[in-house]
């Protein structure tokens, strides 16, 4: 097996980790380091530089977490709501929180009453904060996806946040 086979398959275990924290379904994670790997084997040819594999793979995986995000959610994102609401666990072997009846109870009443907020507003706005704050996106991914500026990016989380925290606060506790 060459060098780049070897360091792939080490690699994997890493990136699906990522996915999984990412995407917190196992499935879905599963499938986007599945064609994060083929991406890098079929492009294998023209990466040349050995010392950067991981990051090249950890730029293609984010690429696919997206597309698996789209796949599953549609281009909104609004579905990963519905998901947490439904108590997915993050990870295969964490407890989920929402094993407990009450804690569930009012997960999903926190959720739904997100939901409703984020369905309300402009959607780039909606969209921005979910890219940040749900998905962990960073704020350059975020503007190049909505195409704005980081100032603008972040009067919006600004804004959205204040609105979240006024019209969430019965929820707080």
């Amino acid at each position: 097996m060459d060098p780049f086979h070897c360091q792939l398959g080490q690699l994997r275990p890493a990136l699906l980790r990522s996915a999984r924290k990412r995407l917190r379904n196992p499935t879905w994670a599963e499938d986007a380091v599945s064609e994060t790997v083929l991406a890098a084997l079929q492009r294998q040819p023209e990466f040349h530089d050995p010392a950067r594999l991981r990051a090249w793979l950890y730029g293609i995986l984010r690429h696919k977490i997206t597309d698996q995000l789209r796949l599953h959610l549609g281009h909104d994102g609004q579905g990963v709501l519905t998901e947490a609401a439904e108590g997915e666990p993050a990870e295969l072997d964490d407890p989920s929180p929402l094993a407990d009846p009450m804690h569930g109870a009012a997960s999903r009443q926190f959720i739904q009453a997100l939901q409703r907020q984020l369905t309300a507003m402009p959607n780039t706005q909606a969209r921005a904060f979910m890219l940040r704050e749900l998905l962990g996106e960073g704020p350059q991914a975020i503007c190049d996806e909505l195409a704005i500026t980081t100032g603008n990016l972040w009067v919006m989380l600004h804004r959205t946040r204040y609105r979240l925290r006024d019209a969430l606060a019965e929820h707080r506790a």
